[in-house]
């Protein structure tokens, strides 16, 4: 981000941009924001929300509308598009696109003779064959945004959705049977 800064300052030296850090925790970034929006600062111009706010932001009128025919590129995935929209106006313009990854040590997996798990099965079994290495008897196998914040809602939804379950059926409305995805481990 500084780097993008540092780029528009040499080129608009009249309208510079400092750049204002926020906690690294999603839910404080939050409140900082409304904060600054309730007792109307102008402490911010430009502010990046998370996708799940843009709703309570416009609603409130925290921001203001974008204009979406200057904006829109071909190159942009209308989904993700699509979530700087309230009410078929745009408010937010999205720049990144998080996506799910994960690492692994390529070493242990060597070490413990294992490819590179694709599936939760997979997962399990490397987890099991580099624990049966000496000295990783007790090492963790697998770790996550387990928080009492978004992120753990992520991560589960993540876990859900790759063991074929979902939150919600084909008509998006919430099943009144929860789907119970599996086989369900512990790592």
């Amino acid at each position: 981000m500084q780097e993008r800064i540092d780029q528009w300052n040499e080129l608009y030296p009249d309208e510079t941009v400092t750049l204002i850090e926020l906690s690294a925790e999603a839910d404080q970034q939050r409140q900082s924001l409304i904060n600054n929006a309730q007792t109307q600062s102008d402490a911010y111009d430009v502010i990046s929300i998370d996708l799940v706010w843009v709703a309570e932001f416009a609603a409130n009128q925290w921001v203001v509308p974008l204009p979406a025919d200057e904006l829109k590129g071909d190159d942009i995935i209308e989904s993700v598009w699509e979530t700087g929209m309230y009410r078929d106006t745009l408010y937010a313009m999205p720049f990144v696109t998080d996506s799910s990854i994960m690492f692994y040590r390529k070493d242990f997996l060597e070490e413990a003779g294992v490819e590179v798990p694709t599936t939760w099965d997979e997962v399990k079994s490397a987890i099991d064959a580099v624990r049966a290495l000496p000295g990783h008897e007790t090492i963790g196998g697998f770790g996550g945004q387990f928080a009492k914040y978004e992120g753990l809602t992520c991560c589960a939804s993540e876990f859900i959705n790759t063991a074929g379950g979902s939150f919600y059926d084909d008509e998006a409305t919430s099943p009144s049977t929860p789907r119970r995805p599996s086989p369900a481990y512990r790592f």
